[in-house]
């Protein structure tokens, strides 16, 4: 069963077609992959189905609800979060209390409750504090918790963001680009994580270039070529497939 499906989505930039009728599903409980050659559409693809773009035309389903041109709130409520490309942290303030930020997606208490202190903003201080220390640790950073945001190599500033966005409790996780300057090493690691996140119930959809980490972590594939959808299955079928082939993995890929 679908968790997330879009039907003849479309989106335009002037005269640019960026997305022409793209079909996706994203099956419940899977880890699922948009791939393809750059400028195919699969950023704005994921900026559509979080609600950053509002497509020109198309349907997108979430669960049982119509989603197509809602803002980014609604997707967030529904149960969506995600990660970006170009890290996007609060440098300023913790590494915990960054991701107390997405613990605390569904609201806190009322302003009076925390002007005075009261027990429902202690409690809501806590469970805040045990969630976000929860995320860190699936992540391998807990030891870093107290450190400034800044202060974290790169890799652990990726595996910070993945961290707030696991603490926001979705049902489904968005990742662009998540191994993006990782090496090899970090990057097989942040995919020993996401398995791990399917497997504690979060759907996740990704977006990434690095095409051997994609066919070892996904599930189900869709291939992305100059705005259209190309093909979609399995890693062993997209491996196979000669449009895919010819469009963005090449031969040698193939038979990888």
């Amino acid at each position: 069963m679908s968790l997330l499906q879009a039907r003849g989505v479309q989106k335009r930039f002037g005269g640019v077609i960026a997305l022409d009728g793209v079909d996706l599903d994203v099956p419940a409980g899977s880890i699922s992959a948009v791939i393809g050659p750059n400028g195919s559409g699969k950023t704005t693809l994921l900026n559509i189905l979080s609600g950053a773009y509002k497509p020109d035309a198309g349907a997108i389903r979430f669960g049982a609800q119509d989603m197509a041109g809602s803002p980014p709130r609604r997707f967030a409520r529904a149960g969506l979060a995600r990660s970006f490309q170009n890290i996007r942290l609060f440098s300023g303030l913790s590494v915990l209390d960054n991701v107390r930020v997405g613990a605390m997606r569904g609201g806190g208490p009322s302003l009076l409750s925390v002007l005075l202190n009261l027990p429902a903003n202690r409690a809501a201080e806590a469970a805040s504090r045990e969630m976000a220390l929860a995320a860190l640790q699936k992540v391998g950073i807990a030891d870093r918790a107290d450190a400034p945001a800044a202060s974290l190599p790169y890799a652990q500033q990726r595996l910070l963001e993945l961290a707030r966005a696991i603490a926001a409790r979705p049902r489904l996780l968005l990742l662009d680009e998540p191994a993006a300057g990782m090496n090899m090493t970090e990057a097989m690691a942040l995919m020993d994580i996401v398995r791990r996140v399917r497997d504690d119930g979060i759907t996740v959809l990704l977006v990434e270039h690095n095409m051997r980490l994609v066919m070892q972590v996904s599930d189900h594939l869709t291939v992305l070529d100059f705005g259209r959808r190309i093909a979609t299955g399995t890693p062993a079928e997209i491996r196979a497939n000669p449009a895919v082939i010819a469009a963005y993995l090449g031969s040698k890929a193939a038979h990888a």
